[in-house]
């Protein structure tokens, strides 16, 4: 004769069962991840692309620079500072 298993104690079981399932899908994860290689610079020069983007970032970066200096020699203050708020969406 078999005695069923109480509702709640198998809930605990799949419970247990989930658990197991992701430390396994987060140790695979970490598997799968590959290793960073090093990159010659001759191969980085020959990205066009990369390279495009580089000289318009740095371009922009100089003239947000020049014109926060401009601003600050005629009086423009930097805006103020806000307080860092901290959330957690894990729950």
């Amino acid at each position: 004769e078999v005695k069923p298993v109480p509702e709640k104690k198998k809930k605990e079981e799949r419970k247990d069962i989930k658990k197991e399932e992701k430390k396994e899908e987060k140790k695979e994860v970490k598997k799968v991840t590959p290793a960073p290689q090093k990159v010659k610079s001759v191969e980085v020069k020959k990205d066009e692309e990369g390279m495009q983007n580089m000289r318009i970032l740095a371009r922009n970066m100089a003239w947000h620079l020049k014109c926060r200096e401009a601003g600050e020699k005629i009086g423009i203050k930097l805006p103020k500072e806000e307080q860092t708020v901290y959330t957690n969406f894990i729950r």
